[in-house]
């Protein structure tokens, strides 16, 4: 899964005597709402995927 490959990635850089926020980018920070958008967009792409698995009707926000 997605997530497994970024933990992985992750725990590939770490190196000992690193602290987390000598290695951390914070460059993502200042870009909250791209990560946002990008959490939307995996969230509506897995519920697809699961829906059509399922056969189950799509869900609506009722927000107009």
């Amino acid at each position: 899964m997605v997530v497994d490959e970024m933990k992985l990635k992750l725990n590939k850089h770490w190196t000992t005597g690193e602290k987390p926020l000598q290695w951390f980018n914070t460059s993502f920070l200042r870009h909250s709402d791209k990560l946002n958008e990008f959490k939307i967009t995996l969230n509506n792409k897995t519920y697809k995927i699961y829906s059509k698995q399922r056969n189950l009707p799509r869900r609506t926000s009722g927000k107009g």
